[in-house]
């Protein structure tokens, strides 16, 4: 029997839904029910390893819609990139070190935003090798290593993984090589989907862990003691820097609840949908809902604020700015955070949210 990939206490089956599908991390929709696991002695959210998620690795490219660029992430309604988002608001932990680890680089976007705010000796980890001459000729790479992180002869002053920590199968193994390339007074930085901010996040096929605070902080402790959670300005995310030294974390757990009932529920609406309407969003969670109003020919197009989108489509359909369009219905199956403020923006457009179904 598969254990947490955690704690290694006993799973149970939470989800499995009714459809036969789900969207990879880049972008691509995928025949297969989804099956979701929780821990019933740490209580941490969780897929199983089968052959069609080493498909998805092997065949992985980046979403073309944006052509190997960063997420955008809007702020008081200006674009920005990510990463660049990241590195601003955790520089002060970043000055006074030399060496920085990207691990899972795909395009080097967190190299690119590094190289904006600071100079670093950087060097890129990752097992696709596709963009493997694009990173060795940026500013500052020194390396690009690929197949085994163990064999990496040299330690680092930081080791970034950004998107990348849920995509491990066994996270406590990767956390003890991480640590063993780590200088002393080094930090790890790590940023991942809130499961409890995001519970799409369970659509995500090649997602093996879906972390909360709680279940990332119960994995981190078993090898570090100092733990500090960041605040930023991209939500839906959870951001930790890990510190080196033998200092221990003030953090304290609080009670987290989510709730996936909303899943096979938005599955059964959007299956027996009359019209055709559209979809906010061209992201994998979105894509998984776009599919399946595709599957009935009630796919009408897309509704992205990204500018890299502009004029594109997606799925066959036409990618629109939803400033440019009135009087329509558009799913919204973004969180409820984003709904509201989208929502505001563009009084003119007609939203449901996949929370009201």
């Amino acid at each position: 029997m598969t254990k947490c990939n955690i704690c290694q206490g006993e799973l149970n089956q939470i989800i499995s839904t009714q459809n036969s599908v789900s969207v990879s991390s880049d972008n691509k929709i995928i025949k297969a029910t989804l099956f979701i696991y929780k821990c019933k002695e740490c209580s941490h959210i969780q897929k199983i390893k089968d052959n069609q998620i080493q498909k998805v690795y092997e065949e992985y490219k980046k979403d073309d819609l944006v052509e190997g660029q960063d997420q955008t992430k809007f702020i008081d309604g200006k674009p920005f990139f990510r990463t660049d988002i990241l590195v601003s608001t955790i520089i002060s932990s970043m000055k006074n070190k030399k060496t920085l680890l990207d691990i899972g680089t795909g395009t080097g976007v967190f190299l690119l935003s590094c190289n904006k705010y600071l100079n670093l000796d950087l060097y890129a980890f990752d097992l696709n090798t596709r963009y493997k001459s694009k990173i060795e000729a940026m500013e500052n790479v020194k390396k690009f290593y690929t197949n085994d992180l163990k064999k990496i002869d040299k330690s680092f002053d930081i080791i970034s993984l950004i998107h990348v920590f849920e995509h491990i199968e066994k996270p406590l193994e990767a956390l003890k090589v991480l640590k063993s390339k780590l200088n002393k007074n080094g930090i790890i930085i790590i940023q991942v989907p809130s499961i409890t901010e995001n519970p799409n996040d369970i659509l995500i096929y090649d997602h093996y862990s879906h972390f909360s605070k709680n279940s990332l902080f119960n994995l981190l402790k078993k090898v570090f003691t100092n733990i500090e959670f960041i605040k930023t300005n991209i939500k839906n995310e959870i951001t930790v820097i890990i510190k080196n030294d033998n200092k221990k974390s003030s953090f304290t757990q609080q009670e987290e609840q989510v709730d996936f009932s909303f899943l096979n529920k938005a599955i059964t609406y959007l299956n027996n949908i009359e019209k055709e309407i559209y979809v906010f969003g061209t992201a994998p969670t979105s894509t998984y809902y776009a599919s399946i109003l595709n599957e009935h020919n009630k796919l009408k197009g897309f509704l992205d604020e990204d500018p890299l989108k502009q004029n594109k489509t997606h799925l066959d359909k036409e990618i629109f700015h939803p400033k440019d369009l009135k009087e329509i219905v558009c799913f919204f199956p973004l969180s409820q955070n984003i709904y509201n403020d989208i929502k505001k923006k563009y009084p003119n457009i007609t939203f449901i949210s996949i929370q009201d179904i």
